[in-house]
């Protein structure tokens, strides 16, 4: 009974392990996704990252690391990044996320 229950246990760990793990790697592709968008969104307007960073209060660092996908911020940032780059916050989640690709 031990052995089927410690059986069990491992089969179920490593199935939830590959779970956590893909999705994990689900939420940094759409982390990168909305970070080429916003990246695009900055560019379109002619603004450097200097000017993005200054106008919602974010260092350059930050914004690049945005930008690049490595960061999950706060819905607080959304709106400023919203601000500073004059667009409404919903414009800022037009994007394909592809949420239905799992």
């Amino acid at each position: 009974m031990l052995q089927d229950l410690v059986t069990f246990f491992i089969e179920n760990f490593l199935v939830f392990t590959l779970q956590v793990n893909f999705m994990e790697e689900l939420d940094l592709k759409r982390q990168q996704i909305f970070g080429r968008h916003i990246k695009r969104l900055r560019e379109e307007k002619g603004l450097s990252q200097d000017d993005v960073a200054a106008r919602c209060r974010v260092t350059k660092g930050s914004l690049s690391v945005i930008e690049n996908g490595n960061r999950n911020f706060s819905f607080f940032t959304l709106l400023a990044l919203a601000k500073a780059l004059e667009v409404e916050p919903k414009s800022l989640l037009d994007v394909d996320f592809e949420l239905f690709s799992e």
